[in-house]
């Protein structure tokens, strides 16, 4: 018996799936491309599927595509300003982890990075992590277009390394 899995949600549930064609086919498609989800490349080659009532309802509201499209431009947004502060920081005088400013805080709470190993072993940490927190993806930033942690005499609160 072959299984019932709705081409929305990938879900096979005990909710029922009922098969469209191509009308509502080309409707999911205009709706993909509206969300700009590529998943209309793949509507395009069927002539027929199934899919969830609810699944189908949420995936054409224009309100739900509105959302959707706004939420992701949100996203890549704060992901493009995450960048712009990233390319401007200074290693010197702000600590690479958290972002804080040293000010006068004692030297002996301030380390500076000692060894390369130092940027490989906080990128393997954070990538071992099940999600990527905002503190994560600023780190990640910031190490992004910075190789050599030594060369820039990149410093951090001791605290911070340990957290």
């Amino acid at each position: 018996m072959e299984e019932s899995v709705c081409i929305i949600c990938n879900k096979s549930d005990d909710k029922q799936v009922y098969e469209i064609k191509k009308t509502a086919l080309n409707r999911l498609v205009a709706s993909s491309k509206k969300r700009i989800d590529n998943r209309y490349k793949k509507f395009e080659t069927l002539t027929s599927a199934l899919i969830h009532r609810t699944c189908q309802s949420h995936y054409n509201d224009e309100t739900a595509i509105a959302t959707f499209c706004s939420s992701r431009r949100k996203k890549s947004q704060e992901g493009k300003q995450i960048n712009k502060d990233a390319l401007i920081f200074n290693f010197q005088s702000h600590c690479f982890l958290c972002g804080g400013f040293f000010g006068n805080i004692s030297k002996d709470k301030i380390s500076s990075v000692q060894n390369n190993d130092t940027r490989e072993n906080i990128l393997q940490h954070i990538k071992k992590q099940n999600t990527i927190n905002d503190f994560d993806k600023n780190i990640l930033a910031r190490l992004r277009n910075v190789p050599d942690l030594v060369a820039i005499e990149a410093h951090y609160h001791t605290v911070c390394y340990f957290v």
